[in-house]
């Protein structure tokens, strides 16, 4: 997406990223790349939840993480896994 935004956006558009922060560092070259400035950065973490096992397991796979049965079992409720899911923003505007 973001390299099409010289083409696509309206004159005086702004561009919200917000993504897992395992990619925000490929956010701020790929802007500068088509001319866009970055006009600030901001990390937020909420409280997620995985409700079941494969769902943590494909979770942990996908962070890159290891996804241990024994934490699963010890900390699971009826309603899952609670996590803390780590996000950051990026706002940016052309040139």
């Amino acid at each position: 997406m973001i390299r099409h935004l010289p083409a696509v956006a309206a004159p005086g558009a702004r561009f919200l990223y917000v993504g897992p922060t395992l990619d925000v560092p490929q956010v701020p070259e790929r802007l500068a790349a088509v001319g866009w400035a970055v006009h600030g950065e901001w990390r937020v973490s909420v409280r997620a939840w995985a409700p079941t096992w494969e769902d943590w397991a494909t979770r942990c796979t996908w962070m890159g993480e290891e996804a241990r049965r024994e934490d699963w079992e010890a900390r699971a409720t009826a309603r899952g896994l609670a996590y803390r899911e780590e996000r950051d923003v990026v706002l940016a505007g052309a040139g």
